[in-house]
């Protein structure tokens, strides 16, 4: 049987605490993005809803509601489009 991987070959990577440390707060970090961003979605979809239901009441405010949020997710389209971009000079460390 033909064997392919070859384990003697090279020795493994020095691995330390340190650098355990750091990818568990890069990790840490991610998951603190990714919550902020989900909760900036969930409030803008909570406006949106506000805006629905405010709209046969007071259809003035639900149409700045509206407009305030039609910028606000054109900005944070903006933003997240700078941020794809310049995804691989920027790090999480």
């Amino acid at each position: 049987m033909n064997q392919i991987y070859h384990f003697d070959s090279y020795s493994p990577p020095v691995l330390n605490e340190a650098m355990l440390r750091r990818e568990r707060d890069r990790r840490r970090q991610q998951r603190v993005i990714a919550a902020a961003a989900v909760g900036g979605a969930l409030t803008l979809f909570c406006l949106l809803a506000l805006a629905f239901f405010l709209f046969p009441v007071a259809p003035r405010a639900a149409l700045i509601l509206s407009a305030h949020l039609t910028l606000s997710v054109m900005g944070a389209g903006a933003v997240a489009l700078v941020f794809m971009k310049q995804r691989r000079t920027l790090s999480c460390s």
